[in-house]
């Protein structure tokens, strides 16, 4: 499947926030299984939910990102 510029760009930016998410969870001793992440919205949803609640800016920061993305469904 032939990708366009900007999409592959576009996909690249957002595997690079769910892994940075993924990694700032590990820190907080949360293990995410990233393929159930981008598939299951309800489980995305929760992550999401815990990662607002966090006491960590940077996580807070980052989880407030990928409820920017348009193309993330959390609902």
């Amino acid at each position: 499947m032939f990708i366009e510029p900007q999409n592959r760009a576009d996909t690249s930016v957002s595997l690079l926030a769910e892994v940075d998410f993924k990694w700032l969870m590990a820190g907080q001793g949360l293990l995410i299984d990233l393929p159930r992440f981008r598939g299951d919205s309800i489980y995305a949803a929760g992550l999401i939910a815990l990662a607002l609640d966090s006491d960590s800016v940077v996580l807070r920061a980052s989880a407030s990102m990928l409820l920017a993305k348009p193309n993330k469904q959390l609902t």
